[in-house]
């Protein structure tokens, strides 16, 4: 038994196809944590505003985005709702004001509701996913990224990287290879 897997592992190696697979996954977990590869502390404030968006669904802290805590977002959600009360359904700010007011003691799926039912604003839970990551300046990204680095060294977060597109590069391979083994053996009529 030990020869026969021997020279299936030999039989391998002898391939070009292995080797190009081996390769293709190496240059693809390269080339997806190459971002992760340096820690990046910003040290120009022009090089984080690169133009994006204000508040995000998911940000990243490579691109200029922090998480928010939840009274921040409250208040970024309920701003949103403010200015869009006030663009899009012609509300002066008084009563776009006394609309964010009566919000201000619910729950945010209450306010959702609410809005829905009194206004006709469906865009409520829209509003909540997207202000929960916010753009920040250039001391607030590099005191977070210190922080995180601080609660586990920079290598339990590459590891952690390296051990999901590995994963997912190595079943692409094997999917692959199986089907060029599989082949092989068709043909040997084994």
């Amino acid at each position: 038994m030990k020869a026969i897997m021997r020279r299936e592992v030999l039989n391998y190696l002898k391939r070009p196809l292995f080797w190009l697979v081996i390769v293709v996954v190496i240059i693809g977990v390269f080339q997806e944590l190459n971002p992760y590869l340096n820690i990046h502390y910003i040290t120009l404030e022009d090089e984080w505003s690169n133009g994006s968006l204000e508040t995000v669904h998911k940000g990243e802290i490579f691109e200029g985005y922090l998480p928010v805590n939840t009274k921040e977002h409250r208040e970024l959600g309920e701003n949103a709702i403010y200015k869009s009360l006030i663009s899009d359904f012609g509300m002066s700010s008084n009563e776009a004001s006394t609309v964010i007011l009566e919000m201000n003691g619910m729950e945010m799926k209450d306010a959702y509701t609410y809005l829905k039912e009194e206004y006709g604003y469906y865009n409520g839970e829209y509003t909540w996913e997207i202000t929960a990551y916010r753009k920040g300046t250039m001391d607030e990204i590099n005191s977070y990224i210190k922080e995180k680095l601080e609660e586990h060294p920079f290598s339990w977060y590459f590891s952690r990287k390296f051990a999901d597109f590995t994963g997912l590069f190595m079943g692409f391979t094997a999917t692959i290879l199986f089907a060029f083994l599989f082949q092989q053996d068709m043909r040997k009529n084994t």
